[in-house]
């Protein structure tokens, strides 16, 4: 009886360690949605070379992606996302636009697609720099 407890605790643990060791890997695909109408992608524009910079590959317009596994995909995109995100915010009076756009409090969302996760949302920023007057 002992011997069989023993053997039906490890086949739990055995399938315990294969679910939480499978990792989800393949292309994941993000973009960049903006909270206010953006008609010549200015903005979207200053957060793409964010990730051209930190080697994600283009798909097409807007869209980006990374191959490999999920989890560390993520992580390097909402990085990337939140460093550029930011530096746009400091630095506008840098940027090919010159400040021109008012941002503060609007936002810009970082959405993924992987499988059967359409759009799901990985990260947020709202401007909090004032805007140039």
């Amino acid at each position: 009886m002992k011997k069989l407890f023993v053997i039906a605790i490890a086949a739990v643990l055995s399938a315990m360690c294969f679910t939480a060791c499978t990792k989800e890997s393949g292309d994941v695909l993000y973009h960049v949605e903006v909270s206010f109408f953006d008609n010549f992608d200015v903005l979207t524009s200053a957060m793409d070379k964010g990730f051209e910079d930190a080697g994600f590959t283009r798909v097409s317009g807007h869209y980006w992606k990374l191959n490999g596994e999920k989890n560390a995909n993520n992580r390097k995109a909402k990085e990337t996302f939140e460093a550029r995100a930011k530096y746009i915010d400091e630095n506008r009076d840098k940027i090919g636009f010159a400040g021109a756009l008012a941002l503060k409090g609007e936002k810009v969302t970082l959405k993924y697609t992987y499988g059967d996760e359409k759009d799901a949302v990985l990260a947020t920023y709202t401007f909090v720099k004032e805007d140039a007057k």
